[in-house]
């Protein structure tokens, strides 16, 4: 065989190889809904800020899709994990959906629902700093999430009752270890992993600890 039939052959070969995996790339795609599908349902959900207590933006996301087609009906239902990113942590959100292949045009229809129970994962070096939130500054300088303890000093203002219809706003400071408690209340356990509370002349200020904001205070 000459060298200008080997080439030939070559590009034959070249090109039934390339035909092929074209083919079979087109059949798996058709049983599974495509990656971008799902993304374009998280961009939606960032975008109209359904995040109900998380309350800005992510730095960044990433998700994984266990896929179960049905070939015999042209559908794929889909589990999905969302990891969001956030400055003192990351909120992985848990959605599940199904979509149908519309065969005559190379679409698919349907959704996602993300729920919007969040779990949490902090991160306790970056929490250990200062935070400044609305008439109070917290000073981390130890967050122990296995023993759940948070050690800081604190200064704050607080309104501080000295009679049953009187009352004075006081500068509350100190330092101190306080126990963690996973924040489950309806009011802050979509946005919080944990809350602490620091006891003073009589009265309670409760913080919450959250992967987007640090520290904040929960007003009641």
């Amino acid at each position: 065989m000459n060298k200008k039939m080997k080439r030939r052959v070559r590009i034959v070969i070249l090109a039934l190889s390339v035909f092929l995996s074209l083919c079979l790339t087109g059949c798996g795609s058709k049983e599974r809904v495509p990656d971008s599908y799902i993304d374009a349902e998280i961009q939606y959900f960032i975008k109209n800020k359904n995040f109900r207590f998380l309350r800005i933006e992510p730095e960044s996301y990433s998700f994984s899709v266990e896929h179960s087609p049905d070939k015999s009906m042209h559908t794929d239902n889909v589990s999905v994990s969302i990891d969001f990113q956030f400055p003192y942590g990351t909120a992985t959100y848990f959605a599940n959906g199904s979509y149908q292949d519309m065969r005559n045009n190379d679409v698919w229809d349907g959704s996602i629902h993300i729920q919007t129970t969040p779990s949490f994962s902090l991160n306790e070096k970056k929490l250990c700093t200062t935070h400044e939130m609305l008439g109070a500054t917290i000073t981390v300088s130890s967050l122990d999430l296995k023993k759940e303890t948070i050690t800081c000093e604190y200064s704050f203002n607080a309104y501080v009752h000295t009679g049953v219809l009187s009352g004075e706003y006081r500068q509350i400071e100190g330092s101190g270890t306080f126990p963690l408690e996973k924040a489950t209340w309806s009011y802050i356990s979509n946005r919080a992993a944990y809350s602490f509370t620091i006891a003073y002349d009589g009265e309670e200020t409760t913080f919450c600890i959250s992967p987007d904001y640090g520290l904040s205070l929960i007003h009641i």
